[in-house]
């Protein structure tokens, strides 16, 4: 049986919980939360509970496991830590989706109940129904998460068309698309979509990530591809005058030549992959100036 871990927040020094949650990495997920929180800081979004803590203490943070169970019930485990524990910055109960409530109807009765009452026959007719309409509390808004290990099949099984294409394909959660990810090693988001056009990535990842995972534990690109790289509004890149010497040092005389280098050699982080962009204001007038 798989395992995974919950997990909580707190200070270094200082065994108080501040925050509960789940993952099959804390070490990783630590510094996702941390680099998640300074890129929205940055960003000038729009702060949680849980951000301010860390940002009111320098992320001088770490973090301890409070439990390992198995996969099928983290959902439960996370949802009686949290409601053990006083004083935390979690927004929500936990459990599925990071929401409040618990499905315990089985795939079986929600199936029926949403064939009975509901003319959708469509995932499409779906997503624009739980937008614009509210469910009943023993519905769950994405059944293909909270009865994946419960009974699941496929929307069309669910919405009793049994129709198969590929907007019936359930996809990987969040958690599970990184783990696929991760061996392969690819650097941006451009390479991911290119990959994925060919066909060379499973049907089971979206190809449009940060809007399917936008609320399903979507963090950043650089999570998502587990790369490790810096957000530009977060990177120190050369001046204008080192960049211009830069590229003439490396004998890369076009524009072209220049994005596939940036492209294929991501040691030196430094080299912005757009350069129009992060000279723009300050000093960029083409490239071809900067080679000059």
């Amino acid at each position: 049986m798989k395992k995974t871990f919950i997990y909580g927040l707190i200070l270094k020094g200082d065994d108080t919980i501040r925050y509960i949650g789940k993952s099959d990495n804390p070490k990783k997920r630590l510094r996702s939360h941390i680099y998640n929180t300074k890129l929205f800081q940055a960003q000038g979004k729009r702060l949680n509970h849980k951000d301010n803590w860390l940002i009111k203490n320098d992320f001088n943070v770490d973090y301890v496991i409070l439990e390992e169970c198995d996969f099928n019930i983290w959902q439960e485990r996370e949802m009686y830590h949290i409601k053990n524990h006083s004083g935390l910055t979690n927004t929500s109960e936990g459990g599925i989706g990071g929401g409040t409530i618990k499905y315990t109807k089985s795939y079986d009765e929600v199936k029926q109940w949403v064939q009975f009452n509901l003319r959708v026959k469509s995932l499409n007719q779906w997503l624009r129904y739980i937008k614009n309409n509210d469910l009943p509390d023993f519905i769950a808004k994405y059944p293909c998460q909270a009865y994946k290990n419960r009974g699941w099949v496929s929307w069309g099984d669910f919405f009793g068309t049994n129709r198969v294409s590929d907007n019936y394909v359930v996809r990987l959660s969040y958690d599970e698309a990184k783990r696929l990810l991760e061996p392969l090693n690819i650097r941006s988001t451009t390479e991911y979509r290119k990959l994925y056009k060919e066909g060379k990535l499973p049907n089971t990842l979206p190809k449009r990530a940060d809007r399917y995972y936008g609320n399903r534990g979507w963090l950043s690109w650089a999570d998502y591809l587990s790369n490790g790289l810096v957000a530009n509004q977060l990177r120190e890149f050369y001046t204008y005058e080192e960049f211009k010497t830069k590229v003439i040092e490396l004998g890369l005389m076009t524009f072209s030549a220049y994005k596939k280098y940036t492209l294929e050699n991501k040691t030196d982080l430094k080299l912005p992959t757009n350069p129009n962009t992060v000279y723009k204001n300050r000093g960029w007038v083409s490239y071809q100036d900067c080679i000059k």
